[in-house]
């Protein structure tokens, strides 16, 4: 089975899974409007991938995981596992609504953004235009810089405003080491494997770092730099790939996931060798862990504040509608946050070096962390722990209906149109792969928030990423391969793809 990037997904697919997971919401007792919602929902949806270019673009990738991790994919499950779809969550009614209408915004701000770019070439295309990418050694000075970015905030200071956070920040190279090195072994091999040194370091290296910090998303992104790696290369999947990933898969919902939850509860000595000390005592343990923390689930399901009314593991953190209707709930009660906080986010942009003082201008709270205070999910106490609400709720939040029709497609449009001018089309340039990974974190948990806060960070971080793979880390590569590449030998150019 040949994995590839897919470009559209057939509207008659969109059809039928609308079709059959509303007759089976009805079919359980749920509210006629929620379903009918849904079902328009989800055809919309498909008409944005499709309209968006599929994942022949970044900004359709960005579609395609924002609609089915905020919302399809949660709702669809509650259905599956035999719960009425508007239960166990606040004003469903409204809020299927607001995410039906917003669906149908990000399918305008795709056309305003097509429109507005016309044949614009990217910057990803002239690069590579002019300086073919060699895999294998931009692969490998990547992992170097990226591991040294890595412990950058260690030797040079972590704190707001420092070198060492703004490097952190900026640090997206073993995210595209893990995806270029697949791209490199696959090519080497003339498509007989997909691991190999160059991906597998990055990819250990990330890993590792996500123990350290009890990180999910830290310890599964490996697997999917690989993932977008070999369907990038349209690579042919066999019995033995699948027969890993269901192992992965195994792995990740019965042991990694309870080891995050419970080493990120427990205290850890400072530094990242404290923290992988005390995932090894919980693995030691893990059956007496793993039974306290199944414990402390049962309670809190007991206790309410689910979206489901059974533990459905790993897959509960896959949505964010339990959180977003409660917070568009909050805000339809009077609650209306306001834009002002908009003010915060763009100054975000300037780091201190630039404007040492924006400080001073940045007293408005707000986020995830404020919302979740505000709805008393967390105590006013803690300043700290992460809330993920999606750009829809945010937007509502921010201006009710203003936020949906006004605020959310011009945010939309501004990081479409920054995402578009980097990477163009991703059958000819790979940079728009890591956007293809990035995303299904991202783009339903990032919030308004998040989204503009993307356009300047996470941008500014690929563009040096860019020129550095392009034109330095071939030469820390070479100091590992002496011999010099070839146009025409493997792992010289570009990988072979089909063009529409």
């Amino acid at each position: 089975m040949r994995i590839v990037l897919f470009e559209r997904i057939p509207p008659s697919w969109g059809m039928t899974f609308g079709l059959a997971i509303a007759g089976l919401e009805i079919f359980q007792g749920t509210h006629l409007f929620f379903s009918v919602c849904f079902f328009m929902l989800i055809q919309i949806w498909v008409l944005a991938v499709n309209t968006a270019g599929g994942f022949r673009r970044a900004m359709g990738a960005y579609v395609f995981w924002f609609g089915l991790f905020t919302i399809i994919f949660g709702v669809s499950l509650k259905s599956f596992i035999g719960e009425a779809a508007d239960t166990l969550c606040v004003a469903p009614l409204l809020t299927m609504e607001i995410f039906t209408i917003s669906m149908f915004m990000l399918l305008v701000s795709v056309l305003l953004t097509q429109r507005i770019l016309g044949t614009t070439k990217s910057l990803a295309e002239r690069l590579m235009a002019n300086n073919p990418l060699p895999y294998r050694e931009a692969a490998i000075g990547s992992t170097i810089l990226g591991i040294l970015a890595m412990f950058s905030s260690e030797v040079l200071g972590g704190g707001s405003g420092s070198i060492g956070n703004l490097l952190s920040r900026m640090n997206l190279f073993l995210y595209l080491a893990s995806i270029l090195g697949t791209v490199a072994c696959i090519k080497e091999s003339n498509g007989k494997r997909s691991v190999g040194f160059y991906n597998l370091l990055p990819g250990v290296t990330q890993f590792l770092w996500g123990f350290a910090g009890f990180s999910k998303e830290g310890m599964f992104t490996p697997v999917a730099c690989w993932l977008i790696g070999v369907a990038f290369t349209r690579f042919s999947f066999r019995k033995i790939h699948f027969a890993v990933l269901a192992v992965i898969l195994v792995t990740a919902n019965y042991v990694l996931f309870p080891l995050a939850q419970i080493g990120r509860n427990l205290p850890s000595p400072p530094g990242v060798v404290g923290h992988i000390g005390v995932g090894l005592t919980v693995l030691e343990n893990f059956s007496y862990w793993k039974k306290q923390s199944d414990i402390a689930e049962q309670q809190s399901l007991a206790a309410g504040g689910h979206y489901y009314a059974k533990d459905v593991g790993l897959a509960e953190r896959f949505s964010t509608w339990p959180g977003d209707s409660a917070l568009i709930a909050y805000t339809e009660k009077g609650h209306v946050f306001g834009f002002a906080y908009l003010n915060v986010i763009f100054l975000n942009w300037f780091p201190h070096f630039i404007f040492p003082d924006k400080d001073k201008y940045m007293t408005i709270e707000g986020g995830g962390n404020y919302y979740g205070r505000e709805l008393g999910i967390i105590p006013f106490s803690d300043t700290t722990t992460g809330i993920s609400f999606s750009t829809i709720a945010e937007a509502f939040h921010m201006g009710r209906w203003l936020g949906i029709f006004l605020l959310l497609p011009a945010s939309w449009v501004l990081f479409f149109l920054s995402v578009e001018v980097l990477c163009g089309d991703l059958r000819i340039a790979p940079w728009g792969l890591f956007y293809a990974m990035f995303f299904i974190h991202m783009a339903p948990e990032s919030g308004i928030s998040g989204l503009l806060g993307s356009v300047w960070f996470t941008n500014i971080g690929l563009v040096f990423c860019m020129l550095f793979a392009t034109y330095v880390a071939p030469l820390l590569g070479k100091l590992f391969f002496r011999e010099k590449l070839r146009a025409g030998v493997p792992g010289a150019a570009s990988v072979p793809l089909r063009r529409a």
